[in-house]
């Protein structure tokens, strides 16, 4: 009998947390994970080697030919496949993943939407997306950035429709996980979930800014921030634990 293959697609819409699925799940040896399929930063998110044979013009002319080929694709005979995708980057591809019946899909949620909006505005003011475990992060924890309630609100709202989106469409095996508690126990039932014979421990990770969320934007705006928290009756986002 042939080895089962298990292909698998993480579905977010923030690089905090999704990075960390896909880098520890490639990790394992038996697993080939690659980043964003459709972002065009292909060195940062194509795995080596097929980053150098991947036929891009597909990947425009023909998405799901794309997805098909990249989750066919084992160097290795790796019987763990998989990759993540957000859904504005290709919305056509993303619709037949999620349809895909022979795609586990992993959806995964940072319900704190000020925070995802603040780390968000914060990595393309400091052009620093991650870092390695131990840095200094003094400089880049002093910086902060202005809040824009009419923009924020309407972030919020484009985040929910594409998380109602992704439940509404997922077919399959779906796990929904949420990105407060992804160390340890997300990572744990990820793995359960796609059936890896071995659990493994998550990547050294440093996290950027702090808990205080309403602390990452400017000063004289911080009241402004919480007001628009009261309005929503999202208090609880003003911290983040995670």
């Amino acid at each position: 009998m042939a080895p089962r293959i298990t292909r698998f697609v993480v579905f977010a819409m923030h690089r905090t947390g999704s990075s960390l699925i896909t880098g520890t799940l490639n990790a394992h040896p038996d697993a080939i994970v690659h980043g964003e399929l459709f972002s065009r930063n292909t060195a940062h998110h194509l795995r080596p080697p097929f980053r150098d044979l991947a036929d891009l013009t597909e990947r425009d002319r023909d998405p799901v030919g794309f997805v098909r080929t990249v989750l066919d694709w084992a160097p290795g005979g790796e019987l763990w496949r998989g990759a993540k995708h957000f859904h504005y980057q290709n919305p056509e591809a993303g619709d037949w993943m999620l349809a895909e019946d022979g795609i586990c899909k992993i959806v995964l949620e940072r319900e704190n939407r000020l925070a995802m909006w603040a780390s968000q505005r914060l990595a393309e003011a400091t052009k620093t997306w991650n870092v390695a475990p131990g840095a200094d992060l003094a400089d880049l924890r002093a910086r902060t950035v202005a809040f824009r309630p009419k923009l924020f609100r309407a972030f919020a709202t484009k985040i929910d429709a594409v998380y109602a989106h992704y439940r509404s469409a997922a077919q399959g095996r779906v796990l929904n996980v949420r990105y407060c508690g992804l160390v340890p126990d997300g990572l744990s039932e990820i793995a359960a979930f796609l059936g890896l014979p071995e659990p493994l421990p998550p990547l050294a990770r440093e996290k950027l800014h702090g808990s205080d969320i309403v602390a990452r934007f400017h000063e004289e705006d911080r009241a402004r921030v919480r007001a628009t928290l009261a309005e929503m009756g999202r208090e609880d986002w003003a911290v983040e634990e995670a």
